[in-house]
């Protein structure tokens, strides 16, 4: 009975926080189908953190997931701060989590502030769930993209990952002394 009651006092908090939204157009472009789901990732990053009650079970659209954090990153990962200082690997802001469905499905998802990406596996079908501004710029904060492969467009603009690496690196990196030091 334990676990209902922690399952239910979950879906009240997080309850304010889910919603849908109205489909934005630069989406359109790149989707036949898709569904918007807004998501308050901070307040669910801190909730599972401070319940540190694994498996979580969590309510996301019409599933029912339990999820567990994953052994993907190392015991003694190290990651830095723009001053150089190391970051505890329990300060980290995202953690990839795997689990499945009530119905046996596979689940996999990295969740952080703003930011919700992974799949959720239901039957034969695929659901990709990614940040919706990843699409379209002018989506708000906590809003994120679900859609299954079928559902991309084939005349959708492509990217090359190679692209976002750089990219990213470019807005990461500073000069400091002469010297570009990656943060």
């Amino acid at each position: 009975m334990k676990f209902n009651n922690s399952l239910f006092s979950l879906l009240l908090i997080l309850l304010p926080f889910f919603g849908v939204s109205q489909i934005k157009n630069g989406l359109n472009a790149q989707f036949k189908e898709h569904k918007i789901i807004t998501l308050n990732t901070k307040a669910l990053v801190s909730n599972m953190k401070s319940n540190d009650a694994y498996p979580y079970v969590l309510k996301l659209e019409k599933y029912e997931i339990t999820l567990t954090p994953t052994d993907l990153i190392a015991h003694d990962y190290a990651t830095f701060n723009s001053e150089g200082y190391a970051v505890a690997k329990s300060e980290m802001k995202t953690i990839p989590y795997r689990g499945y469905t009530a119905k046996g499905g596979k689940v996999s998802l990295t969740i952080g502030d703003d930011f919700l990406y992974g799949f959720i596996q239901d039957g034969e079908n695929t659901y990709f769930i990614e940040p919706a501004h990843y699409y379209d710029h002018d989506t708000k904060s906590g809003e994120f993209v679900m859609y299954e492969k079928q559902d991309v467009k084939d005349t959708a603009p492509k990217t090359c990952g190679t692209d976002e690496i750089e990219e990213q690196y470019e807005k990461m990196k500073f000069k400091k002394g002469g010297t570009t030091k990656m943060i």
